[in-house]
């Protein structure tokens, strides 16, 4: 084999090479952002934990109510008949004993709901404003998606993670937010603190 076939081959393989070896910024490589660690960095997951923790001690609080009003109706029932109730009247207050209880459950079951639904809302609104980020990271970088690092993750290149550049990005544009409320003289919250 002639020399400048050998070294043709030579630079043949290494071109090959050099373009099958996924780069920083292949498109086709979709980049990743740890959401729950986005949360942590920010003190998100405290405020959203607090914001749940307070809809929770609400919906108990109405759950008491409703207990004690059933509560309350039962035993007015029962002083009502007194202790020389007749069969029938005992099964009527059976009967609306149950109805109690089923009461409160459906609606203990609806006030888990609602708090479900309300802490799948905080998660959506947090992913909302990472998305955003994310977004304009994987334009900057020419890649096409970004996909959330999850257990169901069983690997992808650290080159690809954007977290720290999200969080990043999301304390640069919070403390802008704090600076433009100081300069139109509004106050901030006490807990604003934790978003930075």
């Amino acid at each position: 084999m002639s020399p400048i076939i050998r070294l043709g081959s030579i630079l043949l393989a290494a071109v090959v090479l050099l373009a099958c070896t996924p780069g920083e910024n292949t498109p086709d490589s979709p980049l990743v952002v740890d959401i729950t660690a986005v949360a942590k960095a920010l003190g998100r997951d405290e405020v959203m934990e607090q914001q749940l923790a307070a809809t929770r001690d609400q919906l108990n609080r109405q759950l008491d109510e409703i207990s004690h009003d059933l509560n309350s109706q039962l035993d007015e029932k029962q002083a009502e008949l007194g202790e020389q109730a007749d069969e029938a009247q005992t099964q009527e207050l059976q009967a609306l004993a149950l109805q109690a209880r089923q009461t409160l459950e459906q609606t203990r079951a609806h006030a888990q709901q609602k708090a479900l639904a309300y802490r799948s809302s905080l998660v959506l609104a947090f992913q909302e404003e990472v998305r955003g980020e994310a977004a304009e990271i994987a334009r900057q970088r020419g890649a096409t998606s970004v996909m959330l690092a999850s257990v169901a993750t069983l690997w992808f290149d650290p080159r690809t993670d954007i977290t720290g550049e999200v969080i990043a990005r999301m304390r640069a544009a919070a403390d802008r937010s704090d600076k433009t409320m100081e300069s139109d003289g509004i106050t901030q919250a006490p807990d604003s603190e934790q978003t930075k």
